[in-house]
């Protein structure tokens, strides 16, 4: 910190604009690409977390009655507390979704249908579709 009376030296000068260029490049390249739709390689978009939470899974399950889906809700099934501590609380990748679906055929009986999606980088891809039977799936 300067004191009042002290003036910059060229150090604290280059420090001070060096400091400026790195905030410019690190706030505008992602306002540059993403509100100016610039697309210039220079400047990443803004990514929140890249790569995290990647292979998660997104489920909801259903039984068909009269043709009208009704939700299922998977802890009460199971018979288990919608806290974190519960097993099934996130199903971290495709073999925990998979595990779950199997339990809950057991449980919830052979007409469970089940809309998913898996997390990747590109976004939500769909992994499974209410429109089939989950448990006749997992027959095969």
């Amino acid at each position: 910190m300067l004191a009042p009376d002290k003036t910059w030296s060229s150090r604290d000068k280059l420090r001070a604009v060096v400091f400026v260029v790195v905030a410019v490049f690190v706030v505008g390249g992602p306002f540059y690409r993403q509100v100016l739709k610039g697309r210039n390689k220079a400047f990443r978009n803004w990514v929140m977390f890249n790569g995290k939470a990647t292979g998660f899974v997104d489920a909801t399950f259903y039984r068909e009655r009269a043709g009208e889906f009704i939700e299922v809700d998977r802890y009460e099934a199971l018979g288990q507390p919608k806290t974190p501590k519960s097993r099934y609380w996130l199903l971290k990748d495709k073999r925990v979704f998979e595990r779950l679906t199997r339990v809950m055929c057991s449980k919830a009986g052979n007409d469970l249908r089940v809309d998913a999606r898996i997390a990747t980088r590109r976004g939500w891809k769909p992994l499974m579709s209410r429109e089939e039977m989950a448990c006749q799936r997992r027959a095969r």
